[in-house]
């Protein structure tokens, strides 16, 4: 592949439906200085020759067909290794950024080498036009701070995820490579850890909502173990418990009490994905004949 400025990885697994506009909003922005590299986990529909057609349309674009399914983690962290540009940039398939969106960003890095990436407001699809809606927080302050912000805004954090970051920092990414609930929080507190994460006032991020996290019960997708009963977000705990011992005791005490809430809460709501649905399936008939 030619040298570039940025290095865009879009992992897509059947993504007929949505991947020909995720990539047209890529091509559509003013900041041209990239690549794209589309690795398909083995898509059964129509996606590889859509991608195809693609990359004999634009040079920019590169397209590569495992032979096998890797698997979602696998497949995501698979395109950081190709990171070979200053800028990294994960995009999904069903996500879209306005034109100015690469640019804004981009220009904000080039000149606030304090900053590991840069993102711009983001919000759901539908809600484009409704201010009330967009996320707009960014990340500053000391180490501390940063990762007691990482946990707080933890649910509404997509637009870290899937911000423009410098290569050489996610490329030595140490958060486990293996898939567990909240993996894509553990990269926000990875590039957290290492500096500032910048929101511009310019640009949007549209997330899709075929997202993992709203298909089908995501509790048992990555419960493993009878820990993740009593405490789904387990492993994401464990990472970031053993990050936090050069901040003061304080802000020590303060996520160790979130990351507690955080999991009685998650195991709350992970029960009742699983009982209500047999309630309504056996209890509830059994209920009205009475």
């Amino acid at each position: 592949m030619n040298s570039c400025k940025l290095l865009i990885g879009m992992p897509v697994f059947n993504g007929e439906k949505e991947v020909g506009r995720a990539i047209e909003s890529i091509r559509n922005q003013t900041f041209g200085d990239f690549k794209l590299l589309i690795f398909d986990n083995c898509s059964n529909d129509n996606t590889g020759k859509i991608c195809q057609d693609y990359a004999k349309a634009d040079s920019r674009i590169y397209y590569v067909r495992h032979p096998i399914n890797l698997g979602a983690h696998r497949n995501f962290m698979s395109l950081v290794e190709h990171a070979d540009a200053p800028y990294f940039m994960w995009a999904a398939v069903d996500d879209v950024r306005t034109p100015e969106y690469l640019e804004v960003n981009i220009t904000y890095l080039e000149s606030h080498p304090e900053c590991v990436a840069s993102t711009s407001p983001n919000c759901f699809e539908g809600e484009e036009d409704d201010p009330t809606c967009h996320i707009d927080f960014s990340i500053f302050g000391s180490l501390g701070n940063r990762m007691c912000q990482i946990l707080d805004n933890c649910w509404n954090s997509h637009a870290i995820f899937y911000s423009v970051m410098r290569a050489d920092i996610i490329k030595n990414c140490d958060v486990p490579n293996h898939p567990f609930l909240g993996f894509d929080w553990a990269i926000n507190l990875f590039l957290a850890k290492n500096g500032n994460i910048n929101r511009t006032d310019k640009g949007l991020l549209i997330l899709g909502r075929k997202g993992i996290s709203n298909n089908g019960n995501i509790w048992r997708m990555f419960r493993k173990s009878t820990i993740h009963w009593i405490a789904p977000f387990y492993d994401f705990s464990l990472y970031y418990l053993s990050n936090i011992a050069k901040i003061p005791i304080e802000e020590r005490i303060n996520i160790i009490i979130n990351i507690i809430k955080l999991n009685i809460s998650s195991a709350y709501h992970q029960l009742y994905s699983e009982i209500f649905p047999y309630y309504l399936s056996y209890i509830r008939p059994l209920i009205k004949r009475k």
